[in-house]
């Protein structure tokens, strides 16, 4: 059976999580329209257009329903979204039911719960996605939680996080050319691919490979570079053990030295024959340039890679360089020709990782938290009259008692019966004493 935060975030129409995220990433556009009139407003200001004024109350719950998310009454969330201003909450409410019920039919059909497809979609909503690309993202981003055995929720914050960072729309597609022939994918499920192919690669797991995107994934993305290269440089260092937030500063450091280098960057550079640009001035891939780093080193000593190294990426990431530049080239090709061929890579570890007797367990139990959704769905508005019609009875009868006293609700021949009862129990009680207490004496002087 469900627990309350799923009946909650599913009864209502997937509720508090995703229902006050989702609201408020689809009006994050609304509120910087009206940022500066709140400002005023704060101020003790009147707005420009009295007609205006339910957008204040509008941006006031969404404030109310951004605190109850992170209070412990999370229930409360609903009910505060469902005050929102009428016109933009009908706008928004049938979104949220699909939403709802995508979450239910992932329940129902695998291993991950309805509540936790809901959870995965407040990540998606927190990052402005729109409704029909969450709903289109979901199951490549379920088939890589799967594949890697991170929970859902925290997939979700993973791949939404680092598409933003690589500057990955969304409602955006990847164009995959397999076996001759091209095809187009949503962006979320090529993201997964990439991270299942990289993490089953390489010495490195999709936790750690979202920990390096924090640090790395901003500075590539705004480089140019694409998730697969960043991918292969982050297997390569994670193979000689540098992994999850070292990997990440390590390249962050690499990318900026390079990008604006010192004198002493730009001599390495120049002694290696290596710049992130072409002699048109366009921006090298990621792969072009560790391909000119690997021919650079090549040959060098190791003394003289160790000072090079130290010169291009500073000393804390002089070891995630030469991790990428001294793999073999077996390693490197191979982990590179992965990477790149990871089309439908998330969803066959997926099916490989459920096709065992706790896959089947774990959808028996999505499925049984589904079924107890639909159950309560069901029964929830009847159950609430009569349980309303049960509180109304005993709150009358709870006033009538302090009003009028018992006898208002006991018949005045209950009441005189059981005063007869209590006086002829006391009449006969205290002549039962004074028998039994000569009966004692009687026997205490005879014994």
């Amino acid at each position: 059976m469900p627990d309350d935060l799923a009946l909650d975030v599913l009864g209502r129409g997937v509720g508090a999580h995703v229902d006050a995220a989702h609201v408020l990433a689809h009006n994050a556009q609304y509120d910087q329209d009206h940022a500066a009139e709140q400002q005023q407003q704060r101020r003790g200001g009147r707005p420009p257009d009295g007609g205006r004024r339910a957008g204040k109350v509008v941006d006031d719950d969404i404030d109310k329903v951004e605190k109850a998310r992170h209070g412990k009454q999370r229930a409360d969330v609903g009910r505060n979204a469902q005050r929102l201003d009428g016109k933009r909450r009908k706008a928004v409410h049938p979104e949220i039911q699909q939403l709802a019920d995508k979450a239910k039919e992932m329940g129902a059909k695998t291993k991950f719960s309805a509540t936790e497809s809901a959870e995965a979609f407040q990540y998606m909503a927190m990052a402005g996605w729109k409704t029909g690309d969450m709903l289109n993202s979901i199951e490549g981003i379920m088939n890589l939680a799967a594949a890697s055995g991170e929970d859902l929720a925290s997939t979700s914050d993973i791949v939404t996080d680092a598409m933003t960072a690589f500057g990955l729309a969304a409602d955006g597609t990847t164009t995959i050319i397999k076996n001759g022939y091209s095809k187009e994918v949503s962006n979320a499920t090529h993201f997964a691919d990439v991270l299942a192919k990289a993490a089953s690669n390489s010495n490195t797991n999709v936790g750690m490979m979202g920990e390096t995107f924090k640090y790395v994934a901003p500075v590539a993305g705004a480089l140019g570079f694409s998730v697969e290269d960043c991918a292969t440089a982050i297997g390569l260092m994670a193979n000689s053990g540098i992994k999850a937030s070292q990997a990440g500063t390590s390249l962050r450091s690499i990318f900026t030295r390079m990008a604006k280098p010192t004198k002493e960057v730009q001599a390495a550079m120049d002694q290696l024959g290596i710049s992130l640009t072409n002699s048109d001035g366009s921006m090298k891939s990621l792969k072009e340039i560790m391909n000119d780093l690997r021919s650079g080193f090549a040959g060098l000593t190791e003394a003289q890679k160790a000072q090079l190294a130290a010169s291009l990426g500073g000393q804390e990431a002089m070891s995630g360089l030469l991790a990428i530049v001294n793999a073999s080239d077996e390693d490197y090709q191979k982990l590179t020709d992965s990477i790149y061929d990871a089309d439908g890579a998330a969803k066959e570890m997926a099916d490989t990782m459920n096709d065992n007797l706790q896959g089947a367990l774990y959808e028996l139990g999505s499925a049984a938290e589904s079924a107890g959704i639909e159950l309560y769905d069901n029964i929830k508005n009847p159950a609430k009259k009569a349980v309303r019609a049960a509180a109304t009875e005993i709150r009358s009868l709870s006033t009538t008692i302090k009003d009028n006293g018992i006898e208002a609700i006991i018949p005045e021949e209950t009441i005189t019966t059981v005063k007869n009862l209590g006086t002829t129990a006391k009449a006969v009680g205290a002549s039962g004493l004074k028998v039994l207490g000569g009966a004692a004496q009687f026997a205490g002087e005879n014994i």
